[in-house]
């Protein structure tokens, strides 16, 4: 198996269009095993060096790493991946990524109870996405549940309130379902 690995790299290396393809499998494997998600993110990574050549391909791979930072319960390394993807992104005039960016950060500021920091990065991202007029709407209406989530005017509350708290006020706060007819 290392073996094979060691291959990998040494051919990937050798023809680097094919740092794309390698990126893009990181990101297919972000839902089904972080741990391969991050072991080819971290080898994609590794290839590209300082190159400037493939600034899309080190932002996917930033996102992924950042992904598996955020779920690993390592938040700040993160925030730090997440930051650097969004600047790529942004060099790139990938709006949608720069939007997309902002959910990432503003999940891991929530994650750190730093509901401020959230809710700006929220706000950022949604507006982002009504800009882009993005077609399938599926950013704008998770952008919008989850600014439904916190409000301003709920912020102070939640604020003094611990992690434990705010998921109960969150669900508190929620529309109440119809009840089901027999």
């Amino acid at each position: 198996m290392v073996q094979s690995h060691e291959n990998f790299e040494v051919a990937l290396s050798n023809d680097p269009s094919q740092i794309r393809a390698l990126a893009l499998l990181a990101k297919d494997f972000r839902s089904t095993n972080l741990a391969k998600a991050q072991e080819i993110a971290e080898t994609c990574l590794r290839l590209i060096g300082e190159s400037a050549l493939y600034p899309h391909e080190k932002a996917l791979a930033l996102t992924t790493l950042g992904i598996c930072n955020r779920f690993n319960g390592n938040p700040q390394k993160a925030l730090e991946q997440f930051s650097e993807a969004q600047s790529l992104y942004l060099s790139l005039n990938d709006l949608f990524n720069v939007a997309d960016s902002y959910l990432k950060l503003g999940s891991v500021y929530r994650y750190l109870t730093d509901y401020q920091n959230a809710l700006q990065c929220y706000e950022k991202g949604l507006a982002m996405f009504r800009q882009l007029n993005d077609a399938n709407g599926t950013a704008i209406w998770a952008t919008s549940f989850t600014l439904s989530l916190i409000t301003p005017a709920r912020l102070n509350a939640i604020k003094k309130a611990s992690r434990s708290t705010f998921h109960l006020a969150t669900i508190r706060a929620l529309p109440q379902p119809l009840p089901i007819s027999p």
